[in-house]
């Protein structure tokens, strides 16, 4: 049986996964309804679209000349004998960036000639270039649900101290572990603002070599979602993806390490 805390982080993670996935899904799908057809590029260059008017080194968007810059594409298309222009590059993204040569590597298979356009065929005037998906906030509610559930049921429950050290739940002589003092059990509001957190020393369902199997688990099912956001989408990518894809090699070595010391 889950203790209370341990219990309100599983249905959380739950909650954090599902409403990833579904705003996931409900995204993809939005993007799978645009039909492709073969249109023609009539010019494809990169313009600078702002600089450092103030003269410093240093600029917001961290290039050391303050310049940024973005895609100037246009391209005409038929849907229906009806001939539209389009401009954008990738759907659901603006491509403002500081590193010109990144811009230029994403625009590569973009140039004046044929080209696969994908347009609304609902609103045919809406298209767009790249096939581009949002890794946040789908994916990074995907992540940190796997990561609260697989905490809640394994013995260290780091996150779920951390939430229950602010929570008035933890603060309740009726969880597992906590004894309120002798001078709060007959005043109501004295147990309501004890700060008693709960120190997780509860059993965990998952212990030893099946918690280190849990973790496991859970950072195959991160990399699972960031390949899919990979297969999924086109350049550019989201940096959340590729900071999410940072956590699966740190947690390995963290368990590694846990495991060598033990």
């Amino acid at each position: 049986m889950l203790s209370p805390p341990r219990l309100a982080g599983v249905l959380v993670g739950l909650a954090l996964l599902v409403s990833g996935g579904l705003l996931g899904a409900v995204q993809y799908a939005a993007l799978a309804e645009y039909e492709p057809t073969t249109g023609t590029v009539e010019h494809a260059r990169i313009d600078v679209v702002s600089n450092d008017t103030f003269g410093s080194n240093i600029s917001l968007d961290g290039a050391p000349d303050g310049r940024l810059y973005e895609p100037n594409v246009t391209y005409s298309y038929t849907v229906d004998g009806e001939t539209y222009t389009g401009m954008n590059v990738a759907s659901r993204t603006g491509m403002t960036m500081s590193d010109r040569d990144k811009l230029a590597a994403i625009l590569t298979p973009i140039s004046p000639g044929g080209q696969t356009v994908y347009y609304d065929p609902a609103n045919p005037g809406d298209a767009h270039l790249l096939q581009h998906l949002d890794f946040f906030p789908a994916g990074v509610l995907m992540l940190f649900g796997v990561l609260v559930v697989a905490d809640a049921i394994t013995p260290r429950a780091r996150l779920v101290r951390l939430v229950t050290a602010w929570v008035p739940l933890a603060s309740l002589e009726r969880l597992p572990g906590v004894t309120p003092p002798a001078d709060t059990v007959d005043d109501p509001m004295a147990i309501l603002t004890a700060k008693r957190a709960w120190d997780g020393v509860d059993a965990a369902p998952f212990r030893g070599r099946a918690s280190d199997a849990i973790w496991v688990f859970c950072l195959l099912l991160i990399v699972d979602i960031v390949v899919a956001y990979f297969l999924l989408s086109e350049q550019p990518y989201d940096l959340w993806a590729l900071a999410a894809a940072l956590v699966v090699p740190v947690g390995l070595a963290r368990l590694g390490f846990a495991r060598f010391v033990d």
